[in-house]
């Protein structure tokens, strides 16, 4: 169980006190430079956010990115540290020196109370490392925040990035969903991603680029692709007609860029079929099915029913195997820097969310209570011994309804009581 939660106080009158003063020097008979240098100081003080995003990022200013991500503390509700590394690993991003990325690792290991600003921050510091799944985590785990306590310029850079990530890897689908959070051209990418997709075969695209072209020259490659793209109204066909020889149209699958469950079932049928069926080919469905994201249906039979046994195994050993891990971590009783302290129940957290969209309720609701034995008192810790409130919230939060949604009336009283001393 955990305590209840002290609360702090900010002071945010510091800085426009400073350019009232400088204000009062502009008008000063000090010489043309000198009242220049006062409105630098002036926009330094009141709008420093403006010069990160316009100067000192594009031009890789990594420390000057760092200072004014600080004096920007009121943007990120006064996490003035997660700002100042929001900031300085946005400019790391752009900069072609990594000689700052030391100073900014140190700085995200040993920040304080840790908040959405210092995780998009951490999140782009493994994207300069070449970390891209953490930094995927991490950025993702932005999402499972209280929305009163994410700031909105870190959850603008924050699905910015994983739009690009997204568009790079060609999972049209998940840049849908980005794009369409984002205003102005992200609405454009969402109408190229989705005509990509198989969707979206209205001019609706079409128009919109052509309002839009001069905002965006370098989305023009996709634009392009995604116009020249066929529109695909229905669902695609199997693999090969189901008279095919069973192998062929197993390899025709496991070439396929992004198969559907109908391709599976194609496949199963196939081999069903031809009556010898190698012991490979039920691993091998399995282990595409999960690379895939495709849900093979619990009630199948055949060579499909037992593809779904192996890939149900497989959720299962792949969350229990996070969970025991994070667990022997927990019961060590070993403080982490409190990101690292985010991170590792990401993991099973993660694993779990995948078992359940890819093996169901009954999946869900077997994995829940050994995901909770290994989370809760993660969670209880950061809130009583680290003072990290705003992600031990959000994980009790998360606890809570993935408890009601599973039916585990006693988990969910245990969360609803750690909820309550949250407030």
């Amino acid at each position: 169980m955990i305590s209840r939660r002290r609360s702090g106080a900010s002071r945010p009158w510091l800085q426009p006190i400073l350019a009232i003063v400088l204000a009062r020097f502009v008008a000063a008979p000090i010489g043309l430079f000198g009242q220049a240098a006062c409105v630098l100081g002036i926009v330094v003080l009141l709008k420093p956010w403006w010069l990160v995003r316009w100067l000192a990022v594009p031009a890789g200013l990594v420390r000057l990115s760092s200072l004014l991500g600080w004096l920007a503390g009121d943007l990120w509700d006064g996490d003035r540290a997660g700002g100042r590394l929001l900031a300085g690993a946005w400019a790391l991003l752009r900069s072609a020196s990594t000689r700052r990325a030391a100073a900014l690792e140190a700085l995200a290991q040993c920040s304080g109370r840790l908040g959405a600003a210092g995780l998009v921050g951490a999140g782009f510091l493994a994207a300069r490392r070449g970390d891209r799944a953490r930094a995927r985590l991490l950025l993702e785990s932005i999402d499972f925040l209280p929305s009163g306590v994410i700031p909105g310029e870190a959850a603008r850079l924050a699905v910015s990035w994983r739009l690009a990530d997204a568009l790079a890897g060609a999972r049209w689908s998940a840049a849908e969903l980005l794009g369409a959070r984002l205003e102005g051209i992200g609405r454009l990418i969402a109408l190229a991603a989705a005509r990509l997709d198989g969707r979206g075969g209205d001019s609706r695209l079409d128009r919109a680029w052509r309002w839009n072209a001069w905002r965006a020259p370098a989305l023009r490659p996709l634009i392009e692709r995604a116009l020249a793209e066929p529109s695909r109204a229905a669902p695609a066909a199997p693999v090969e007609p189901r008279s095919a020889d069973a192998l062929r149209q197993h390899v025709a699958l496991v070439a396929a860029a992004a198969p559907r469950l109908d391709d599976f079932r194609a496949v199963a049928a196939a081999w069903d079929a031809s009556g010898a069926v190698p012991d490979e080919a039920e691993a091998d469905l399995a282990a595409l099915a999960l690379a895939a994201g495709v849900a093979l249906p619990e009630d199948a039979d055949g060579v499909l029913g037992g593809a779904q046994r192996r890939a149900r195994r497989q959720l299962l050993d792949d969350v229990e195997s996070a969970c025991r891990v994070l667990g022997a971590r927990s019961g060590a009783g070993r403080d982490l820097p409190p990101l690292l302290e985010w991170h590792e129940p990401l993991a099973p957290r993660a694993a779990h969310e995948r078992a359940a969209r890819l093996g169901g309720l009954s999946v869900r609701r077997l994995l829940f209570p050994e995901l909770h034995a290994a989370v809760c008192p993660v969670a209880c810790r950061l809130w009583n011994e680290r003072q990290q409130h705003v992600i031990a919230g959000a994980t009790f939060r998360w606890l809570f309804d993935e408890a009601v949604t599973v039916g585990d009336a006693r988990l969910a009283e245990h969360e609803r009581k750690n909820l309550g001393a949250t407030r």
